[in-house]
């Protein structure tokens, strides 16, 4: 999708392809890696349907539960308000993920971007003092408005995660569920029965990381898979 596009996704188009994108972020985030430049982009549509995530030329490595970062990077449209203040120190990766997440739903579902100016000190400026106003058309649901709004909160914070993403979304959807993302649509009868003992949500990146090794995302330009914490 190219932005500004005359020509958006419908709501149906944009909620589909950002389950892809949300499940996708969930194992980047579960592989400890920070995307920081989620944008239209940066994201393929494969021969299948689906929505593969792109473009690692500045993501993060991190260690422990989220990266703590200082330094900004990515494109300025979607950067989070936090990574612009004079005042900052650090910052948490995975709300800068959510908040390009929030920028990239806009984007699919009318045509551009919620904060647009020509200079970039305006540009920030509005990032981090105007609200998330919505046009009149394409007219879209409130529980879609309500979804923008909580991934483009301004405080990273308050800021919606991606388990209550996920649960936000499934609702939204209804007839659709999380499937996880990280094995094939057959399991054999061993790996279910061991799935079943867990007791685990079938979308939890981890539910089968005692049972098969991990694997870094295909869409990942890494070399060496990222070791977990003890």
């Amino acid at each position: 999708m190219t932005v500004p596009s005359d020509t958006p996704f419908t709501e149906e188009q944009s909620r589909s392809y950002f389950v892809d994108i949300i499940l996708g972020i969930e194992y980047l985030h579960y592989q400890k890696i920070i995307h920081r430049d989620v944008k239209p982009s940066n994201l393929l549509l494969a021969d299948d349907g689906h929505i593969k995530i792109a473009d690692f030329g500045v993501s993060n490595e991190f260690s422990g539960g989220d990266a703590s970062l200082t330094n900004t990077a990515g494109t300025p449209a979607f950067m989070a308000p936090e990574t612009l203040r004079d005042d900052h120190q650090n910052f948490q990766g995975k709300a800068l993920d959510i908040w390009a997440m929030g920028i990239t739903l806009y984007c699919f579902t009318f045509g551009r971007v919620p904060f647009d100016e020509e200079y970039i000190l305006g540009l920030h400026k509005k990032i981090l003092k105007d609200e998330v106003r919505f046009p009149e058309k394409p007219a879209v649901s409130d529980s879609l408005k309500d979804l923008i709004l909580r991934m483009l909160d301004k405080n990273p914070n308050t800021r919606i995660t991606l388990p209550e993403m996920k649960i936000m979304v499934k609702k939204i959807l209804k007839q659709r569920s999380f499937r996880n993302p990280y094995i094939g649509t057959r399991l054999s009868a061993s790996v279910k029965a061991e799935f079943q003992k867990t007791g685990r949500s079938n979308s939890a990146p981890e539910s089968f990381s005692h049972i098969m090794r991990r694997k870094v995302s295909s869409d990942a330009n890494i070399d060496v898979p990222l070791m977990e914490d003890s």
